[in-house]
């Protein structure tokens, strides 16, 4: 996905889906995803088993990719903010194919 037509729609959607990955994992592993990651990072897990070699390595990915999402969506938040503050406040409306749906 092109970081420029990425919306903050698309990045909240994006973020939702990796929450519920890493969450079921979290809850199969009994460990929260950050804590996990280090594990990854510094070496400190077990490489003997296959099976959770390849789910380890989608767990991180996953982790990695929820964070870059995260950062995306930062930026273009505050970019949004900027464009609805009006003199009396920020101006939030409802996503377009949220009202479109209603």
């Amino acid at each position: 996905m092109n970081p420029t037509d990425v919306s903050l729609h698309d990045l909240i959607t994006e973020i939702h889906e990796f929450d519920r990955k890493l969450q079921a994992l979290e809850e199969k592993y009994n460990l929260r995803s950050e804590d996990f990651f280090e594990l990854y990072e510094t070496g400190q897990l077990r490489d003997e088993d296959l099976d959770e070699i390849d789910e380890f390595g989608r767990w991180a990915a996953w982790y990695r990719m929820r964070a870059r999402r995260i950062a995306q969506y930062d930026t273009l938040k505050t970019a949004f903010l900027t464009e609805q503050t009006q003199p009396n406040g920020i101006v939030l409306k409802p996503h377009q194919a949220l009202q479109e749906a209603a």
